[in-house]
């Protein structure tokens, strides 16, 4: 069984193949720790996840998706959810995007690489997971980090989530939780479970209460990514000044 640290719990999973293992290399638990829970993806779960796709994706890489799925079923219960958004970190500070399929979330991260040079870099390009640990509202690394493979693990305080949408000129906005819930709201993984997804929106309403929170109107010029420096620096001036 491979046991993997994820949002500071170890959780267990039972595969079949070797994709996952060498996916999850980097976040592997110590041998002997007692995992939180564990996930066992069957071969129907993903007979019915490679019916979705024509081809038929490898059962391999159909395992890490079901793994992942059950993972995120599992988390609200300890204060965790996942979250479909990209995360750069820059001096210290982490940073999410959220915008939906084809804006530029990665082109985005891009951006801020070559504007901000080594004081910067990826700690999730996909799928990371969003936690509460007394009060405090985390982002933490997976190995699910998009087809670019793009995060270099770890865990920080959440300072600013920004909701990307394309415009011909860069602008960035202070948004109000009730402007970005139901955008929000999509890219967090909801869970079947009617007691995790009250668990879900509770971590949801956390986090859109206590992170800042920008309307990004960007272009795929290099200013986009200055802009949204600076429009994520005026809010924590801003919060920090209170």
């Amino acid at each position: 069984m491979l046991l993997v640290r994820l949002a500071g719990l170890t959780v267990g999973i039972k595969h079949r193949y070797g994709y996952l293992p060498k996916m999850c290399a980097g976040y592997l638990a110590p041998e002997g720790s007692e995992p939180h829970f564990t996930v066992c993806p069957t071969q129907a779960q993903l007979d019915a996840e490679g019916a979705l796709s024509s081809p038929r994706l490898p059962d391999a890489y159909l395992e890490s998706v079901v793994a992942y799925r059950e993972i995120a079923e599992r988390l609200p219960m300890y204060g965790a959810a996942v979250f479909h958004g990209a995360v750069v970190v820059l001096d210290g500070r982490a940073y999410a995007f959220t915008a939906q399929s084809g804006v530029g979330k990665t082109t985005h991260l891009s951006l801020w690489l070559k504007a901000f040079g080594e004081r910067a870099y990826v700690l999730n390009g996909d799928k990371p997971i969003l936690c509460v640990r007394d009060g405090t509202v985390y982002i933490c690394g997976t190995p699910w980090r998009g087809k670019e493979g793009l995060g270099e693990g770890g865990e920080l305080p959440l300072s600013g989530i920004g909701f990307l949408s394309r415009g011909e000129k860069n602008e960035a906005r202070s948004a109000t939780a009730e402007a970005v819930l139901s955008a929000f709201l999509k890219q967090v993984y909801m869970p079947k479970d009617p007691a995790a997804l009250m668990d879900t929106l509770a971590i949801c309403d956390r986090v859109l209460t206590s992170v800042p929170l920008l309307s990004l109107y960007c272009n795929m010029e290099l200013d986009a990514a200055l802009t949204a420096e600076r429009g994520f620096r005026a809010l924590i001036e801003k919060e920090i000044s209170k």
